[in-house]
């Protein structure tokens, strides 16, 4: 009978889990932006990951940084808001760090033992590309409770790498649609898909609008320098 209630129990909580994590997931293919994406992550990631706390980092477009973009729990000022890869071991292993006891005196270099009664490292892979790094910081030492939360942590992280690639991807993808890549200035097709939607806004609420063209003194000199935009 306490076996059976036992695999009822975690039945429960896996349900349980499987829809705390179905939600995150419908509410992240619904962002139109990485920003947005973290803050559902923010808001949703503790009521998957109860009793922890802990911060979400990207990888830096320049690859040699990871920028804190997202962090729950109340102590969050204790996260750096940027880390080194080389001060994790999670990053340089490329596989998750601090699940195994063994590791507990392993600490990565952007952890403060003495304020940590354990953590959990895992690096966002998605294409075959690190993304990022998911670092959770356990409320208590019961190493049953640790393991079913790292057993969680695991899931969300395999959904949630693939979905800010793709939304990483199509931030890309839309910036160089409408952006000149020597300069960074809006292009020409910008222009044609704004003054569509200012002109039916006009119309709408029955005003002027008004499009000027500025002549630039020695622009060509720009424009030889720097190519056309």
């Amino acid at each position: 009978h306490d076996d059976l209630q036992r695999s009822v129990l975690e039945l429960e909580r896996r349900n349980q889990e499987m829809r705390l994590v179905s939600d995150m997931v419908e509410l992240l293919e619904s962002c139109r932006s990485l920003n947005e994406a973290h803050n559902v992550i923010t808001r949703r990631l503790p009521l998957l990951l109860r009793g922890t706390r802990g911060a979400l980092y990207m990888i830096a477009s320049s690859c040699n940084l990871l920028e804190c973009v997202s962090h729950w729990g109340e102590a969050t000022g204790e996260f750096d808001k940027v880390l080194d890869p080389d001060d994790c071991w999670a990053m340089r292993r490329n596989k998750p760090h601090g699940m195994a006891s063994e590791e507990a005196d392993l600490l990565c270099k952007h952890v403060e033992a003495e304020n940590v009664k354990g953590y959990l490292c895992l690096p966002m892979v998605a294409h075959g590309e690190i993304m990022g790094l998911l670092h959770i910081r356990y409320a208590d030492d019961n190493e049953t409770a640790k393991n079913i939360l790292a057993q969680s942590a695991l899931a969300a992280t395999e959904q949630l790498s693939l979905i800010l690639a793709n939304l990483r991807l199509r931030e890309t993808l839309k910036y160089q649609s409408i952006r000149d890549p020597q300069t960074g200035l809006f292009n020409r097709r910008y222009m044609e898909d704004s003054l569509v939607r200012e002109l039916n806004r006009a119309e709408r609420l029955g005003k002027t609008l008004v499009v000027a063209m500025v002549d630039i003194d020695q622009f060509k000199r720009l424009n030889d320098t720097y190519g056309h935009t």
